[in-house]
């Protein structure tokens, strides 16, 4: 085996390992923000028969709640891990880490093309082990942006020499995380770093295939609006200016978390800006102007130096808002792709290939062992909802979906006083921005601190607040079930399954109301309706365990 070859086997092999060691303390972790959705709550990933649907369905309708997000191959991921871990969070930990230390693999193979092999395990070794890495690996929703990044580096690696395994891997990463639609231009980007000539054949399948999953997007899997995942009108659903605006604003800021990471956070506040006079709009300006203009500079100087800083900027716009209005304006996690062209440029550094690569490399390994150190900072943070939330709440003090959260997560923990801080959490909340959600949450945690006449009031305003909050009917309907009054419990139910027909948790709660009164055959009668509707194993059990009871 050529001496190269071996050691970028080696490199690549301890670069694996020192990945898991680092973030091996994310075993210690719970499921946090979204993960009730992505993986705690939704039926999708509990059974293969549903495989079907992570491809036709947005990622978290199987927990009741359709979004735009499409992100199959995550989704059977999280359905792989629960049929090997079931709802052990290290086990769902365990596969982020593996998966991390390939991605890191990956970028390492990808940048051995373009530099020495010491520039290339420094690049991908400072982009595995930044801190903002901890919002993808400690956080097991994050994990669509490492799958991206594996199968994206992997499908340019493979650019040259095997064009098939290019398009399975743009095909992988699309079905990963949406921001990969990029990967023509990336593509075209890596071609100039590496000086091949230039054929519009060699785009024509990926360009074609994130063409076609463009058009999918926008029609057969457009879910809500996969052009504006925004809830309502707003100022910037409705003017492409102050689009721009905000997105220049990002740019500079992305660039400070890569080289200043001191308050990375997740849910991190931003605003929108309307005018271009403002001083952080004409800042974001002469940041962009400076970094084109210096990629134009060095071109034909250094050309893969150049390649660098075009690909941060272009990296970022399928999260810029310019062509689809998206969730939000600024996630630290937003530059993770972007990132990989901070990597490519380190990756350059003359010192590598000269006497003083010694030196150069113990100065990158006493970087990534303070990114390390202060890694382990951030997965602490990442911990459980009621740490991540708390912290997050120092930085965001009125950010009303945090309050909530937090208030949440202090009523399921139920230690004392956790209960009477959850209620004052919930009103907090409502104070700042009143929604039904609020409501029918502080209701439940009224409920269980005994004060039922609160709780029925506040059951009672949710339901007034949206008339369409579903869940909202269906801890009504609770309520009113557990307080004998089953008529109107049932009608209550059958508001809220005319709103999500297929929830089984309804057509379990209907059948359990069927049961209070006695009625056997009613509640086979809703169970059998349910399955009419959704393939549930809940419903299938049971309706096993009525028919069994009464054989």
């Amino acid at each position: 085996m050529p001496n190269d070859l071996r050691r970028q086997r080696l490199w690549a092999i301890l670069l694996a390992l020192i990945v898991v060691a680092v973030y091996a303390r994310t075993l210690l972790g719970q499921f946090v923000w979204d993960d009730e959705w992505f993986v705690v709550g939704n039926i999708h990933v509990r059974a293969w028969r549903y495989v079907p649907r992570l491809f036709l369905e947005s990622v978290t309708s199987g927990a009741g709640e359709p979004s735009n997000f499409y992100r199959p191959l995550q989704s059977l991921t999280h359905a792989i891990d629960i049929q090997l871990w079931t709802d052990s969070p290290r086990g769902h930990h365990f596969t982020n880490v593996l998966l991390q230390a390939a991605a890191a693999v990956a970028v390492f193979l990808w940048l051995a093309e373009l530099a020495p092999l010491e520039g290339a395990l420094a690049g991908a070794a400072l982009w595995a082990l930044h801190p903002l890495q901890v919002e993808a690996v400690a956080y097991i929703s994050g994990r669509g942006d490492i799958l991206g990044v594996l199968f994206l580096c992997l499908a340019l690696r493979f650019s040259g020499t095997r064009p098939f395994l290019t398009f399975c891997g743009v095909a992988l990463a699309l079905l990963s995380k949406e921001s990969v639609v990029t990967f023509p231009a990336l593509l075209w980007l890596h071609d100039r770093a590496l000086g091949r000539p230039f054929s519009w054949k060699r785009y024509v399948p990926t360009a074609a295939l994130s063409g076609v999953y463009v058009v999918l997007r926008l029609t057969v899997l457009n879910f809500k609006n996969t052009a504006d995942f925004s809830t309502g009108p707003n100022i910037l659903s409705h003017h492409l200016l102050y689009r721009l605006f905000t997105y220049l604003t990002t740019l500079p800021e992305g660039l400070r978390i890569w080289l200043w990471p001191n308050d990375l956070h997740h849910e991190r506040q931003w605003f929108a800006y309307i005018h271009f006079t403002e001083p952080r709009v004409l800042a974001g300006t002469l940041f962009v102007v400076a970094w084109l203009g210096a990629s134009a500079l060095l071109w034909n100087l250094q050309r893969r130096i150049a390649v660098g800083l075009l690909w941060f900027v272009v990296a970022t716009f399928p999260t810029s808002n310019l062509v689809v209005v998206i969730n939000a304006l600024f996630f630290d996690h937003w530059f993770l792709l972007p990132g990989l062209g901070l990597a490519l440029m380190i990756s350059q550094v003359p010192f590598f290939a000269g006497p003083t690569r010694v030196l150069t490399l113990t100065t990158v390994a006493l970087l990534c062992g303070s990114a390390a150190l202060f890694e382990q900072q951030l997965i602490d943070v990442w911990h459980d909802s009621i740490t991540f939330n708390a912290k997050l709440l120092e930085y965001s003090p009125r950010n009303t979906r945090v309050i909530h959260n937090l208030a949440a997560a202090l009523a399921d923990r139920s230690e004392p006083g956790d209960l009477a801080q959850s209620i004052a959490l919930y009103r907090q909340a409502i104070s700042i921005g009143d929604e039904a959600g609020f409501h029918n949450n502080l209701a439940l945690a009224l409920e269980k601190s005994g004060d039922l006449a609160g709780a029925e009031r506040e059951h009672r305003r949710a339901v007034e607040m949206d008339p369409n909050l579903a869940k909202a009917w269906m801890t009504l309907g609770l309520f009113e079930s557990d307080h004998g009054r089953f008529a109107e419990a049932r009608k209550a139910f059958d508001h809220a399954l005319s709103l999500i027909p297929k929830s089984a948790e309804l057509y379990l709660s209907l059948a359990q109301l069927s049961l209070n009164e006695n009625d056997s055959a009613g509640a086979i009668a809703q169970l059998v309706r349910g399955l009419g509707v959704v393939d549930d194993p809940r419903l299938h059990e049971a309706l096993t365990t009525i028919q069994n009871a009464h054989r």
